[in-house]
């Protein structure tokens, strides 16, 4: 079993447990367990046990019960971490306010220490000075008359310096003096989103200048927008708990940028919303509050933090390579309201029709596999997503093969050797149908080819899907797989015969006859479709020419209850279907 954990809280966690045969890789089934009974209110640990039922790959059915014993015990964590755990916040007016009247202590240091711009000057002049000395030094060892030679006082570089350092002050000062206003009119916070999801936040500004003013908002992504709709921010305000005033009175148009007016002592609430859909961590933005002249008042900036996603089912699809995979899916536990969804992937069509969502993916050439998530929304907005699927898509070769039931079918494919020697077994995903030569463990030298047989036998009529692994048993790697699409046919039939059967306990034996319509002696295979219900005295039968004889039939007790027709199907030596009976129980 591979157990995949998709969960932000207790709450509304779950955890995914796949379940797939150990030796052909085939996956099994799947268990959603929600976590909400591991809550440990207040116990240092607590632990349930219960009992799932395994569905199918396609979720159509159940495989099988799991046994499962989970605990959650409790580990130290900080309150703050916690509280910081959102996706939606109000920010306070950070507007300039003057210094503070702090006392403090500091220890004078050299500006170079302190500006690293400086200090790189200084070396590079003091460098420059040294490469001076040194060849003035050259110069007096080999002249004859040194005397031009004037000697600098240590005094006239220490001038140098100084000099150096206030011509670089006075160009820097109007650039720290600017970064330190801006600094005292910035704030930076930190949302926690979930993919598909949105975060909502409010920026408190007010207007603390004697006279009406005119701002603008501005901010640098598509992703975020300015909430002008009256009923929409009603909506979030309700869905993400936040009681501050409502008025959006002030602003002209959602557009970028968007002018605002306040007068004197007038304050606001400026509403802003992020949706985006994308695979990225961690990423940064700032909105900023301009006057008219383009003098920032306010800027915030905001740090989204993607969390792990809260996985509610996970669908896996067995595909032909470079085709369309086309799905309908019934939404589970149906939440009220109407459905929206969207997807991860641009490539993949999704929409939802009644209780059900439809999707057509693009299927990737093997051996690639593809994921997406389809988020499903029922608040009518795709705010926050009811439930989140993870879609994986297998990429196989596919073969295409038919024969009527009872017959067989032999079909080779080709396996290509790896850089290495390896150990390869062949699986078949239904061995009873669908059987494999060889059919044991055999050596695959590198980059050699070996062939496989493929036989196809059909029991009963329909078109089918079926899969071939081929793994690496030592190192249990799968080297290769394939999708095997098949259809089935029933034969003519010939006679059909009525057998009477009383109830009885003990297998019941009954005749039917058969004419061999060659002119020579043939050999005859005999075969059914139900061998658990119907089985032969002989399954060889040698018939001379235009000869009759009977074919003795041994029926299960449980042929009287369970159906009314098996086929009887007589083959030659190749299994081609020279004739077909219907035995008929009554």
């Amino acid at each position: 079993a591979v157990v995949s954990t998709q969960s932000t809280g207790i709450q509304e966690g779950s955890c995914i447990i796949d379940l797939w045969d150990a030796d052909p890789l085939f996956h099994i089934g799947s268990v959603t367990v929600k976590l909400k009974r591991l809550a440990r209110q207040g116990e240092h640990g607590v632990q349930t046990t219960q009992v799932f039922d395994v569905q199918s790959t396609d979720h159509k059915s159940s495989v099988g019960k799991l046994h499962l014993r989970v605990a959650n015990i409790g580990s130290h964590v900080s309150i703050g971490d916690l509280s910081r755990q959102n996706a939606s916040l109000v920010v306070e007016c950070c507007s300039y306010s003057g210094l503070k009247n702090e006392e403090s202590i500091l220890r004078p240091r050299p500006l170079s220490n302190i500006d690293q711009s400086l200090n790189s000057i200084l070396q590079s002049k003091t460098l420059q000075t040294e490469n001076r000395k040194q060849r003035r030094m050259e110069a007096v060892r080999s002249s004859q008359d040194p005397s031009y030679i004037v000697p600098r006082e240590a005094s006239v570089q220490r001038d140098e310096q100084l000099k150096m350092v206030q011509n670089y002050r006075t160009k820097i000062l109007n650039d720290v003096i600017r970064e330190s206003l801006v600094g005292s009119v910035t704030c930076s916070h930190t949302l926690h989103t979930v993919y598909g999801s949105v975060a909502y936040w409010e920026v408190h500004y007010r207007n603390t200048n004697p006279s009406t003013q005119t701002y603008w908002i501005s901010w640098d992504t598509d992703d975020i927008r300015l909430i002008c709709d009256s009923s929409e921010a009603k909506i979030l305000k309700s869905l993400f708990k936040v009681p501050t005033p409502l008025d959006l009175e002030f602003f002209d148009s959602p557009k970028r940028p968007v002018r605002m007016i306040l007068r004197s002592g007038e304050e606001i609430y400026i509403p802003f919303l992020y949706s985006s859909i994308t695979t990225k961590k961690e990423f940064k933005y700032t909105i900023k509050l301009l006057t008219e002249e383009h003098t920032p008042v306010q800027l915030v900036r905001l740090t989204f933090i993607q969390q792990r996603n809260v996985i509610s089912e996970r669908f896996l699809f067995s595909e032909p390579e470079e085709t369309f995979a086309k799905h309908s899916l019934a939404v589970p536990s149906t939440p009220s309201g109407h459905l929206l969804v969207q997807c991860s992937d641009p490539s993949v069509l999704c929409s939802a029709e009644g209780e059900r969502v439809v999707f057509k993916a693009p299927v990737p050439k093997t051996p690639q596999t593809m994921r997406f998530l389809i988020m499903i929304y029922t608040d009518g907005h795709c705010y926050l997503p009811a439930q989140i699927w993870e879609i994986v898509i297998y990429s196989l070769k596919k073969i295409e093969l038919s024969a009527m039931v009872g017959t067989e079918k032999i079909f080779p494919i080709i396996l290509r050797g790896t850089d290495a020697l390896s150990v390869v077994q062949c699986y078949s995903s239904d061995s009873q149908v669908l059987k494999l030569e060889p059919d044991r463990e055999f050596i695959l030298s590198p980059n050699n080819i070996q062939e496989v047989r493929v036989k196809f036998e059909p029991l009963e009529t329909g078109v089918r899907d079926y899969q071939v692994n081929v793994v690496d048993t030592n190192n249990r790697v799968l080297l290769e797989r394939w999708l095997v699409h098949t259809t089935a046919d029933l034969p003519v039939v010939s006679r059909t015969y009525d057998l009477p059967l009383s109830r009885s306990l003990v297998p019941t034996t009954k005749q039917i006859s058969f004419v061999n319509p060659y002119t020579t002696e043939r050999v005859f295979k005999l075969k059914t479709n139900r061998p658990e219900l119907l089985s032969f005295r002989d399954n060889l039968l040698s018939v001379p020419s235009k000869q009759s004889v009977n074919i003795g039939l041994v029926l299960s007790p449980l042929a009287m209850s369970n159906f009314n027709y098996i086929m009887v199907f007589v083959n030659d030596v190749q299994q081609k279907c020279e004739e077909c009976f219907a035995v008929r129980i009554t």
